[in-house]
């Protein structure tokens, strides 16, 4: 069976650090056939699938290794590109950028292959996670000192403000609201209908690893992420508010909201 396109859908998930990027994406990836479904993931818009370096084994494997494979025998597979912490403007260039290294990429694989496009139909998810939920998950991670707290209002905003639809970066964009998602199956039957999915819930509770994410087999939750409270993180903030470096970047996004 032939094809002018890699694949038939190309779905990229833009979110920030602790939105959930990874729980949808696992969410999506039941939707398909798993031979069938190449799922990147990055901290940036590219199309290389990263792996964690292993002992003997160098890291990263440039996209095309198991692409002319796989892709010209399937071609209704899915492509995932899970795209972390890349703010709305850089979005908009990879995107909309003829120079885009992204973009460039893809012209090249095209003519390396001989297929005339890379997917028959492109959507662009940007996921929102309530602040003070997302805040929490934060803090509770990684703590201070990573970058992401550092840049966690003005980014947490440009999100919020692009959900809203107060700004329009992201062409033909999917908005996704990471705590409706989780509690309401009608609104993910709603998402499914959006990309053009057979909505599925099947992969709802695996909590996956996904290249190097820290979500894996192992967790106590496995089979279960329904039981995680992720809707009430907020809670957690109580136990910081204390401590004076925490309390300031708290009240910080306290007064940013309600200025907004």
């Amino acid at each position: 069976m032939g094809s002018s396109a890699f694949f038939d859908k190309e779905i990229r998930i833009f979110g920030m650090k602790r939105s959930g990027t990874h729980a949808i994406a696992t969410w999506l990836y039941g939707h398909f056939d798993s031979k069938d479904c190449m799922v990147f993931n990055n901290s940036n818009l590219t199309l290389k699938k990263t792996y964690r370096k292993r002992k003997g084994k160098a890291a990263g494997a440039q996209f095309p290794l198991k692409l002319s494979k796989l892709r010209k025998q399937n071609p209704n597979g899915g492509c995932i590109n899970i795209v972390e912490s890349l703010g709305l403007e850089g979005i908009a260039y990879k995107l909309g950028s003829y120079k885009s290294s992204y973009n460039v990429l893809k012209r090249y694989y095209l003519n390396q292959y001989g297929m005339s496009k890379f997917s028959n139909q492109e959507y662009n998810i940007l996921l929102y996670r309530s602040c003070f939920n997302h805040l929490s998950s934060i803090l509770n991670h990684y703590g201070l000192w990573h970058l992401a707290c550092k840049d966690f209002i003005e980014m947490s905003t440009q999100y919020e403000l692009e959900a809203m639809g107060v700004t329009n970066r992201i062409p033909d964009k999917v908005v996704v609201l990471y705590d409706k998602w989780f509690s309401d199956v009608d609104y993910r039957k709603s998402i499914s209908a959006r990309l053009g999915l057979e909505h599925t819930d099947k992969l709802l509770n695996k909590i996956w690893r996904i290249g190097s994410t820290f979500a894996t087999s192992k967790s106590e939750f496995q089979g279960k992420a329904q039981n995680m409270d992720v809707l009430n993180r907020y809670k957690m903030l109580r136990g910081v508010c204390g401590k004076k470096k925490e309390s300031f970047v708290i009240e910080k996004v306290f007064l940013n909201k309600k200025l907004g």
